[in-house]
């Protein structure tokens, strides 16, 4: 997910909050600027719901926006998926003409 904001801090840190629940860290997140900070989160096995979304800087301020992210259940794709365009390509077959 991709947060935006201000005055982010080179090491900020951004979690999910689910009250009564707990909290999730991402597994992997980078401060791109004062602006932007992109994190990736497993929610494997995460409760569904609606998560509060909090950014911390190490000077100890924090921004906390109260139910900003909604996990949700797996859903199927059902169907067929396929990129398009010059050179398509498919599966186990090579390049189309």
């Amino acid at each position: 997910m991709t947060v935006t904001g201000a005055q982010f801090s080179p090491q900020a840190t951004v979690k999910l909050i689910r009250p009564d629940f707990g909290e999730d860290v991402p597994v992997n997140y980078s401060v791109v600027d004062a602006t932007k900070i992109i994190a990736v989160f497993d929610l494997t096995g995460a409760p569904v719901g609606l998560y509060d979304l909090q950014v911390t800087n190490p000077d100890g301020t924090s921004q906390t926006l109260p139910y900003r992210v909604l996990v949700q259940d797996p859903t199927p794709i059902d169907g067929d998926i396929g990129l398009g365009g010059p050179g398509q390509y498919r599966a186990q077959q090579g390049r189309i003409p």
